[in-house]
């Protein structure tokens, strides 16, 4: 039956909608803000997650073994593929009102999203998004990768709808751009495939590269970037009206609470002069 538009439509229904009459309130609570951080292996992007308080982990590779957290599924390998993964949103949507988590972390988004693939192939019965189910040669029409990202995204709306924080954890990879003029350069972001990147990305208020740099006195720390250029991925929207500082410490303990602090405007610690080490 096709879908009525337009006038042919009917009333739109009202019943229980009102307008607001007061500004909501705005959060400091790190918690209430949907996160990206990405960076290279080993560097504590996961260490630095699990600094989240009431937080379960929706691991899709090995990383938590040596970490004291929740992890859903862990007795059976973790998210080991996107089955396991649905359900985990499945349930996470019934623990309304924070009563047991606080914030979901994907770790990691790359896989995440690999693992959708798959299960949409093995939905439509071909061995890639690009093939067509009746013939098993390309699909010009792009069935396949639209089923993949309406599969994709319908979950990972589901999971920022529902009242929780979500941390995205990614690795690092280097693009290249070109100029109109035709020069190019060497640009920094996530290493989650193109759909999985074009729908995070739109989601999420603040996008942490995690990265060696040089401080002051000229001694290798790591830090989190919180400001993109055309150089590297990132940025942040206004948080709790105010801008975030442009660079974080990244510590082995207290990363939610350091975050915490900057989104309340308070000093962190660290100038706003530094750069990524090369």
């Amino acid at each position: 039956m096709p879908l009525a538009v337009g006038p042919g439509a009917g009333p739109v229904s009202t019943q229980g909608f009102s307008l607001p009459t007061e500004h909501k309130p705005v959060s400091t609570n790190p918690s209430d803000y949907k996160i990206l951080i990405y960076g290279r292996n080993k560097i504590g992007k996961t260490l630095w997650a699990s600094s989240f308080p009431n937080a379960v982990f929706f691991s899709t590779e090995p990383g938590t073994e040596g970490l004291s957290v929740f992890a859903f599924n862990h007795e059976n390998g973790g998210v080991t593929d996107w089955d396991v993964f649905r359900a985990g949103v499945e349930l996470i949507t019934r623990d309304t009102g924070r009563k047991q988590f606080h914030t979901v972390i994907i770790d990691t988004a790359d896989l995440a999203y690999t693992m959708c693939q798959v299960w949409v192939c093995n939905q439509m019965g071909i061995a890639s998004p690009g093939l067509s189910p009746e013939t098993g040669r390309s699909d010009k029409s792009g069935t396949g990768w639209i089923n993949v990202r309406t599969e994709f995204g319908r979950q990972i709306d589901k999971l920022t709808r529902c009242g929780k924080g979500v941390v995205f954890v990614s690795h690092v990879d280097k693009e290249t751009a070109v100029t109109k003029s035709g020069d190019s350069y060497t640009v920094i972001t996530n290493s989650m495939a193109s759909q999985a990147r074009k729908i995070i990305m739109s989601l999420v208020d603040i996008t942490l590269f995690a990265e060696y740099a040089k401080d002051p006195g000229g001694k290798t720390i790591r830090a989190l970037f919180a400001r993109g250029n055309e150089l590297v991925d990132g940025g942040c929207r206004m948080v709790a009206g105010r801008e975030i500082p442009p660079c974080l410490p990244l510590t082995k303990e207290g990363g939610y609470n350091i975050l915490a602090a900057a989104i309340r405007g308070e000093d962190v610690g660290l100038g706003t002069g530094l750069m990524p080490s090369p």
